[in-house]
């Protein structure tokens, strides 16, 4: 769950650095659930992490500002998930 990443420049900096340029990433994950508020994402989370789930434009801005293109998205994938695919540009 990409919304319980409390410090996810760095994940994704571990990702760039395994995936090699055309590889592809995969996020499955759900807007917040406004009903669930009180459940956040951790101490020292970002504050777009405030709650349970993450709006799926939040994903898609940190992953394209660390070297990652949308190659498709999905916002009726399952439920009240969305599924995003990147693929990893040359840094």
């Amino acid at each position: 769950m990409y919304y319980h990443l409390t410090n996810p420049h760095a994940v994704t900096a571990n990702l760039i650095a395994i995936l090699q340029p055309s590889d592809h990433l995969a996020i499955i994950d759900f807007e917040p659930n406004r009903r669930l508020t009180r459940i956040s994402s951790g101490e020292g989370a970002p504050e777009n992490r405030t709650g349970h789930g993450i709006e799926p434009d939040v994903v898609i801005a940190e992953l394209i500002a660390l070297s990652f293109l949308l190659d498709a998205r999905y916002d009726d994938y399952s439920a009240a998930n969305y599924y995003l695919i990147f693929v990893r540009t040359e840094s």
